[in-house]
């Protein structure tokens, strides 16, 4: 199982909940917070955006 979270410092993580503490994935790119994060229904691919209506797509 995976957890996708996304913080103030602009980064977005992708955690495997299997793994334990580590971050399988660090996502940088954005530069200001997330507000929405969403992944597709494949689980390949996730998108994030921010207020400012800019969106990121993550494969």
């Amino acid at each position: 199982m995976r957890l996708i979270t996304a913080s103030v410092d602009t980064w977005s993580r992708v955690w495997d909940l299997a793994r334990g503490g580590k971050p399988e994935a660090v996502l940088e790119g954005h530069v200001s917070l997330s507000r929405g994060l969403d992944v597709l229904l494949d689980g390949r691919c996730l998108v994030s955006g921010r207020r400012d209506g800019v969106a990121l797509l993550w494969e």
